[in-house]
């Protein structure tokens, strides 16, 4: 049996003729009637370049911003270069009104392929884009006024929202944020995202870091990341036994360790304290899932150092709290 579906030639001749209907709507503003039609269109099993054209107009015309982001998101996946330029601003026109600043942004810095399309399209994006760039600096700067507002009040969950919400606006750190390493106000969480931030922008400056009781002077690209920390590593290390035994508690004292490394960073314990520090991991893991607290070792070093974890992780909880 023949599966293949042959379409007569009078289906594709009526599909050409709502086509010629359609370009009528289109040119008289009567975009509703042609919503319409494009969805009756869709039904057929046809495609062409002019249809696609079609729907977006239709679509940007009745400012069905979410429509038309899909449609010339999918287009661009497969566009032809004679239409690449078109579909582009298509989409960056949807992003704009959906006030997708950000991804905008990074669209056109990542994606958009300059020699691909015609010179008047490029300005017109590059226009679209400055705009964006405006009101994203514009909001960066009202955050960052409510920032340092929370760091004056050492309202800690603040600091963390809000710089969670600068984040997500993908500007470049200001140099503000170097000043605020030496700042005490400043979250020891928020104080390492940070630091992780402005690593890459500001790699050759030395900063003074002041977390707590520890205080130091570092250039930027001398700080290894908390996984290429050697400390971590040997307690990483030394827990690989549990992975085998109890992968889910092996788990759990990964996200201890990395918390606790985090709240402390850079700033590290010594060497000749990996033991405690991998027991004090161990006792509040199997604590949380088990109901145990045996341990063994140095009492004093170990129950310090239980102390000092268990207190990382409340105050990281702290700031997830609503």
């Amino acid at each position: 049996m023949n599966n293949k579906v042959t379409y007569l030639p009078h289906v594709k001749k009526l599909w050409q003729q709502k086509q010629v209907q359609l370009d009528v709507y289109i040119s008289e503003g009567k975009y509703e009637q042609a919503f319409e039609l494009i969805n009756e269109l869709l039904t057929y099993p046809f495609e062409s370049p002019h249809f696609l054209l079609q729907r977006l107009k239709c679509l940007n015309e009745l400012h069905l911003w979410a429509d038309l982001e899909d449609v010339a998101d999918e287009a661009l996946k497969n566009a032809p270069i004679e239409l690449y330029g078109t579909l582009c601003l298509f989409y960056v026109v949807s992003l704009f009104e959906q006030e997708q600043y950000e991804l905008l942004i990074d669209f056109i810095d990542v994606d958009v392929v300059k020699k691909d399309m015609e010179t008047e399209q490029f300005l017109e994006l590059m226009e679209i884009y400055e705009e964006s760039k405006l009101i994203v600096n514009d909001e960066a700067t009202k955050l960052l006024d409510k920032f340092q507002l929370a760091i004056i009040s050492q309202n800690d969950r603040e600091q963390w929202e809000l710089f969670h919400q600068w984040q997500q606006l993908n500007s470049d750190p200001p140099r503000l944020f170097i000043e605020l390493l030496a700042v005490t106000n400043v979250n020891p969480f928020v104080k390492t995202a940070l630091i992780q931030t402005i690593q890459p922008f500001f790699h050759d400056e030395e900063v003074t870091i002041i977390k707590g009781d520890n205080e130091c002077k570092v250039v930027l690209q001398e700080l290894p990341l908390i996984r290429d920390q050697v400390e971590y590593n040997e307690v990483v290390h030394q827990l690989e036994l549990v992975e085998q035994e109890d992968p889910t508690l092996h788990l759990f004292i990964l996200e201890i360790l990395q918390r606790y490394h985090e709240y402390t960073y850079p700033f590290v314990y010594d060497r000749s304290d990996v033991q405690e520090i991998s027991e004090a991991v161990l006792t509040i893991a199997r604590g949380h899932l088990y109901g145990s607290n045996e341990h063994v070792g140095d009492e004093e070093k170990l129950l310090h150092y239980i102390e000092e974890i268990n207190k990382a992780n409340e105050d990281y909880f702290k700031l997830l709290l609503t």
